[in-house]
Order: C-alpha cells, then structure tokens, then sequence
C-alpha cells in the first residue's frame, strides 16, 4: 500500500528537493498554450451534465451506452485518456480503481442536476481547469482524482509512490 502525505507534507518535500519550486511552478502557470479541448467521459448518473457540458467549446463530451459498468467506463478512460466525470462515489476508491493508473477522476457529490453543474463549475474555476489544459495538455489530470461538492473540493494525486492528499 503507498504511503499517504498531505498536500503540505509534500509541497515542503519538493521545496527542499528544490528551493526554487515554487518561483518555477509560478512561472510554469504563466505559460499560455494552445486552446484545447478535454475530453471527459461522462457517466450515465450525470446526464444533465452532459447535456449542459455539450455545448461548451472547451470540453468534448464523450459517452458509453448506458449499460456499460463501471470497468468498462474505467477502462475506455485510460484507454482513450479522457477523463472520467460521475457522480459514482465507487470510483474515488482506490482499491478498485488505483490512483496510479487514474485517466483523471472527477466525482460531483449532490443529488440534483443543479447541484452537479454547480460543484463541476466550481471545480473548473478553482482549479483554472481550462487555461489548464492548454498549458499541460490533456493528460495533466492523469494519477490524480478529485472529488467536488458545495463543502468544497478534495483532490489526491499520486507521486513517487505516495498518495498525496489535500482539500481546498
């Protein structure tokens, strides 16, 4: 089983490692790439999300039939490299679906449609998610799941064989 750190465990493990780290991440979010699209796999449990999502140019919206499982929503994920969006709070265990080999998880937590498109929103503007994906290209999100809510967002990575955990 991997070792657990905080978000701030790690952050003072990368200062020391390099006591530049911060300067350097600062100027690597100043980087403004190309516009791209992500693609997110979106679960038959957020429906009016997709619907909402499709017409909004910075995201391609991809789904599975609605009978598809869970392994097979996981699988096309890391397949194809989207990310996988739902409101299935089985995939933010890490038994069954390894942080490691995670395309990218987001799980919205609320029982309405308003409440989802809130939280993903949220999600979006917190994490500047679309400047984001131009920056680092699609697959930025790999090894790293994130769980959004109205009580805020919490988000593990994986690195260097630690889960690295942190809420905002």
């Amino acid at each position: 089983m991997p070792r657990r750190k905080t978000f701030e465990e790690w952050h003072a493990e990368q200062l020391a490692r390099d006591p530049a780290f911060d300067r350097d991440t600062d100027a690597t979010l100043r980087i403004r790439g190309p516009r791209r699209k992500l693609d997110l796999l979106i679960d038959e449990n957020l429906e009016g999300v997709k619907a909402e999502l499709e017409g909004v140019s910075d995201f391609r919206v991809h789904t599975l039939p609605s009978t598809a499982p869970d392994q097979q929503l996981w699988a096309v994920a890391r397949q194809k490299r989207w990310v996988l969006l739902t409101a299935d709070g089985d995939f933010w265990n890490d038994t069954t679906y390894p942080l490691h080999q995670s395309p990218g998880v987001i799980v919205l937590v609320g029982r309405t449609v308003e409440n989802h498109i809130f939280v993903f929103a949220r999600l979006t503007v917190v994490w500047d998610l679309v400047p984001m994906i131009g920056r680092f290209g699609p697959g930025f999100l790999e090894s790293l799941k994130a769980r959004s809510s109205r009580a805020g967002i919490e988000w593990k990575f994986f690195d260097n064989g630690c889960i690295v955990t942190h809420n905002q």
